[in-house]
């Protein structure tokens, strides 16, 4: 899709809200490579972050309700550094 010049309507709006972060990116995107990082199929739902206190409630009302396939990955600690593409 991006390769052919389409987009998403999302696309700018997901963009705007990544810049006003720091993005570093240590490898050179080609047009569509970097339109698939503002794609909303890929920044939204596959991370959620929320207080380190509130992870276990939530991991547990999840699975309550079917979804199995949720798990805590890490925690976020310490300044913010933004957005890292390697």
């Amino acid at each position: 899709m991006y390769r052919k010049g389409e987009s998403t309507g999302s696309n700018n709006g997901n963009r705007a809200m990544v810049n006003e972060h720091s993005l570093e990116t240590h490898i050179n995107l080609d047009t569509a490579e970097e339109e698939m990082l503002y794609d909303p199929q890929t920044s939204g739902g596959l991370l959620l972050s929320l207080p380190n206190s509130e992870a276990n409630g939530l991991l547990k009302a999840l699975h309550d309700a079917g979804v199995n396939s949720a798990v805590k990955i890490e925690e976020v600690t310490g300044e913010a550094v933004g957005i890292v593409i390697e």
